[in-house]
């Protein structure tokens, strides 16, 4: 089926919900919220499901409430899935997801499986939101301010700054473009990559304090354990890795944390040959081959130990 078709479809609904990956970051986030008012903008009242997003993400403007939880019996005529590889992506709401009557997929990961009854899939563009923006494009939707600044922040957090291999000529096209609504940048990238709580900055630390080198030093490891982080009172790491990665020599950082008991949430990325995309999806996982992650149930050894094993391959 064409876009243009999955258009029509859409238009022809009424009860959707737009729905992004587990531990939504900057991209599945804003892809939400800009597709939501994108829906207002046809007359229509959709739903968004989400996990609960971290705080850094409080700037961007909501188009209606986001629900965290579902407990309705109404049968939803369109559930559509954003920036998830496949449905068990959704986590909570894979439920949801099976029960739709209709079901679109709106992704860019290579490792997506066409898993929704309409997919649009582009592994090319640097992100979900890049996606979107080229959809509305095609279906003649109007972008208005606040959705520039849901899908900016979703390029320019995918893109890790415009640094990943994935920012396109076409991608800075579109920032030009979106730029035009007043979007203040630097505010954008300070929230996304420097702002930083004193808490966060001692979490920081203590993950930094333990780094462990691997494969002829050129992997870098460390982890938090979720009593860890509620001793120092934070509820995420979003922010963390970047900092494992940019040790000189390495190849691949990985960091390990816990969200609840033995269920680790693994962050990985790459410089260089090694496709963490290939690492994830070994553990239900997936992304891209600079910047992927999963979820390992175990303990953070047991994690550690699991994911060394499989770097074997590339060392």
């Amino acid at each position: 089926m064409n876009r243009k078709s999955i258009l029509e479809q859409i238009k022809k609904q009424n009860n959707i919900i737009i729905a992004g990956h587990m531990n939504p970051d900057a991209d599945a986030i804003g892809a939400c919220f800009a597709f939501a008012y994108a829906l207002q903008n046809m007359g229509k009242n959709p739903k968004i499901l989400l996990e609960k997003p971290s705080s850094t993400y409080d700037f961007l403007p909501k188009p209606i409430e986001i629900i965290h939880e579902w407990d309705e019996d109404k049968i939803v005529d369109l559930f559509i899935a954003l920036d998830c590889a496949d449905e068990q992506r959704l986590h909570y709401f894979k439920d949801v997801f099976y029960s739709a009557n209709q079901t679109i997929n709106i992704d860019h990961h290579r490792s997506n499986t066409q898993f929704a009854d309409y997919n649009v899939v582009n592994e090319k563009v640097s992100s979900t939101c890049e996606l979107i923006y080229d959809l509305f494009q095609e279906w003649k939707i109007p972008i208005t301010s606040s959705m520039a600044l849901c899908i900016y922040t979703g390029i320019v957090y995918d893109t890790g700054g415009f640094q990943h291999t994935s920012t396109t000529s076409r991608t800075h096209e579109i920032v030009s473009e979106l730029l035009k609504h007043s979007i203040n940048s630097s505010f954008v990238f300070h929230q996304l990559f420097y702002r930083r709580s004193y808490e966060k900055t001692k979490l920081l630390g203590m993950v930094l304090s333990r780094v462990s080198l691997y494969y002829n030093n050129k992997v870098s490891l460390s982890f938090a354990t979720k009593e860890e982080m509620t001793d120092i009172g934070v509820k995420d790491a979003d922010g963390i890795i970047p900092f494992l990665s940019d040790m000189e020599g390495i190849s691949v950082a990985i960091f390990l944390y816990e969200r609840n008991f033995n269920e680790i949430k693994v962050s990985l990325r790459s410089k260089y040959e090694v496709d963490v995309a290939d690492i994830a999806s070994r553990f239900s996982g997936g992304g891209h081959v600079k910047a992927a992650g999963c979820t390992i149930f175990g303990t953070v050894e047991e994690a550690k130990n699991l994911l060394l094993k499989a770097l074997k391959d590339y060392f």
